[in-house]
């Protein structure tokens, strides 16, 4: 399987939503938030700024949306997602992408 099918089979698995995407590339205005998962009982949103970024550093939407659900022992075991909720998390959390497509592991 590949093509569309697959990003359709893995954008349904991963509560993926294009909607806010198609608004940014429209013109209209944004959400605050961008959903990261489909799971009620653990949504997640991200502003779309910060969903942007981790999409440019990540390369796929899906992989940013894995990356933002992602416990990281980096983020004291809380995902991104989790992390930018917080006062100052978002900040925490750009930083991370930063280093991240930088290469600085340390």
């Amino acid at each position: 399987m590949s093509g569309p099918s697959l990003t359709y089979l893995v954008q349904s698995a991963v509560g993926v939503s294009r909607e806010p995407e198609r608004a940014l590339r429209a013109g209209k205005e944004s959400p605050e938030r961008v959903a990261v998962s489909g799971d009620n009982s653990k949504t997640h949103g991200v502003s779309p700024e910060l969903f942007h970024e981790t999409v440019r550093v990540f390369g796929a939407p899906e992989r940013a949306r894995m990356w933002l659900m992602q416990s990281l022992p980096s983020l004291d075991g809380f995902s991104p997602a989790e992390t930018a909720a917080r006062p100052g998390g978002e900040e925490q959390v750009r930083d991370l992408l930063l280093r991240i497509e930088h290469g600085i592991f340390s």
